[in-house]
């Protein structure tokens, strides 16, 4: 029998494509609305159907009618929530509430037998939390012994201009403008835009046109407006606006609403973003979860994750949790495992749709990650071509180190060198499995043995991705992608738990 799969926020397709090598399932439906990681999802999981966006749906019957009924839903929404931690900088980092709900609308719409959530372990934070809405209260499913205070600083409002948008425990403001604004000041202030003050000017009160609550609201700011490159008064006062909008939106419970010294300050009720999902949906799923490292599953990568299954209750079954594959720290899959034997495949500058045909064959009797090296023909063997200063680092850092074993007048070129993350300027080394795979471009990745950039094909074997999956966009899309996913051999593991339950 073949389970049906449908995949939200499904990205590359890595999650499926684990469930689809466990054999038994089928994926039915993906949904990813970034159209590069769609396109790549597509044209590997050519079966599947392709839809755009999760927000896009909310009549789930007319869904299953169209579709069919699912027996299993997977997906990761992105769960950055909200966090205070960067209140100095006053901002809120992301506000990803919708997408959370989404989720839990889905599986409460679908009904499927089992639910997947995979995640960053940073779920469990105290820094990741979900607002409550209006909503969410009257729900009441939620244990008032879980809500935490929140408070949100919005810098350079006067406590008159957002008592206009308050009405009754929440804020409704609309401005069809402000994020576009940001965006804008953002670009000048860090020097991307180039133009004079009086024409940059000009630009925005061109965007803010006959609005009358952003000429109200913002005119004369942006008539008085000087880039600051820290942040100026104006960007301050705009992005205060989007978390407005975006509170707005979301219909967030503001418990209070108060002045401070710099702005105002709302409070806010939150709850843990797993907790949020546990009481949404366990009236009618046994739920576990846990933190899982993906080393343990024969990935070359120590990659630990959030994961949560849901089984539904009238199943009369337990939860069944992934299985680790590799018990043995000496057992764990290397980095040589998984990219040494392209050391004679010279990778190119430019991205090509032919790939490079291998003569000699890649697999070897004793390489426990013979698995992935499934075609002939190497796609995605693609490098950034990197800066003479780049390259003076690569040389000098050896298997192991990164840019803090660089002597200082390499780093020089970098604000705050020694507030530079560890992962930046890592060479990998062949005899350990590597650490967590993100954007390898952007992070600097040095090869193990030679002094250039970890490949797109490269990055995508230390994730786990057999040679025959092929990604499409521009490189930096490419590596955004395999970052993003979740490793195959792990999610094989997650899938063959999930058969455990069904059969």
């Amino acid at each position: 029998m073949s389970y049906r799969v449908l995949d939200l926020f499904a990205g590359a397709g890595g999650l499926s494509l684990g469930f689809k090598n466990a054999g038994n399932f089928s994926i039915a439906v993906a949904i990813e609305n970034n159209k590069y990681a769609k396109e790549t999802c597509r044209i590997n999981h050519k079966e599947t159907i392709m839809l755009d966006d999760v927000l896009d749906y909310s009549d789930f019957s007319a869904f299953k009618n169209k579709y069919g009924e699912f027996d299993v839903v997977i997906g990761g929404p992105p769960c950055q929530g909200f966090s205070n931690a960067n209140r100095q900088h006053n901002q809120i980092i992301n506000l990803n509430n919708l997408l959370v709900k989404k989720f839990i609308e889905f599986i409460e719409g679908i009904k499927p037998k089992v639910f997947v959530m995979e995640n960053v372990k940073m779920i469990r934070s105290k820094t990741h939390f979900y607002l409550l809405s209006a909503a969410d209260i009257d729900l009441g499913i939620f244990s008032e012994k879980l809500f935490k205070t929140q408070i949100l600083v919005l810098p350079n409002i006067t406590y008159e201009e957002a008592l206009l948008f308050s009405d009754e425990h929440s804020l409704k403001f609309v401005s069809n403008g402000i994020p576009l604004l940001k965006k804008k000041i953002k670009a000048y202030e860090k020097g991307i835009q180039k133009s004079s003050i009086e024409e940059f000017r000009a630009e925005l009160l061109g965007i803010i046109g006959d609005n009358p609550t952003l000429n109200e609201l913002l005119s004369s700011d942006i008539l008085e407006y000087l880039p600051i490159k820290n942040g100026s008064r104006l960007f301050d006062r705009v992005s205060s606006f989007a978390v407005m909008e975006e509170l707005s939106k979301q219909k967030i419970y503001i418990k209070e609403m108060r002045r401070s010294d710099n702005g105002i300050e709302l409070k806010c009720l939150s709850i843990g973003v797993e907790e949020y999902i546990r009481n949404s949906l366990s009236s009618d799923y046994k739920i576990s979860a846990d933190i899982y490292n993906t080393v343990e599953y024969g990935v070359p990568q120590t990659r630990e994750r959030f994961v949560m299954i849901g089984v539904l209750r009238n199943l009369g079954v337990d939860p069944v949790v992934p299985v680790p594959t590799i018990a043995l720290q000496e057992d764990f899959r290397t980095v040589g495992d998984a990219i040494r034997n392209l050391e004679e495949v010279e990778p190119s500058y430019f991205v090509c749709s032919d790939g490079v045909k291998v003569q000699e064959q890649l697999k070897t009797d004793n390489n426990p990650l013979n698995c992935l090296f499934d075609s002939d023909v190497i796609h995605n063997h693609f490098i950034t071509k990197s800066t003479e200063v780049a390259l003076e680092r690569f040389a000098l850092i050896e298997p192991g180190k990164n840019f803090h074993s660089l002597d200082s007048k390499y780093t020089k070129t970098y604000e705050k060198p020694e507030r530079t993350q560890n992962s930046i300027y890592r060479r990998l080394e062949y005899n350990k499995p590597c650490p967590t795979v993100t954007n390898v471009r952007k992070s600097m990745w040095i090869h193990p043995k030679f002094d250039r950039a970890i490949s797109i094909r490269e990055a995508a074997r230390l994730q786990s991705f057999p040679d025959s999956f092929v990604f499409v966009g521009s490189k930096d899309r490419q590596y955004q992608q395999i970052g993003n996913a979740v490793p195959p051999l792990f999610a094989t593991a997650i899938a063959k738990a999930v058969l455990c339950m069904l059969e």
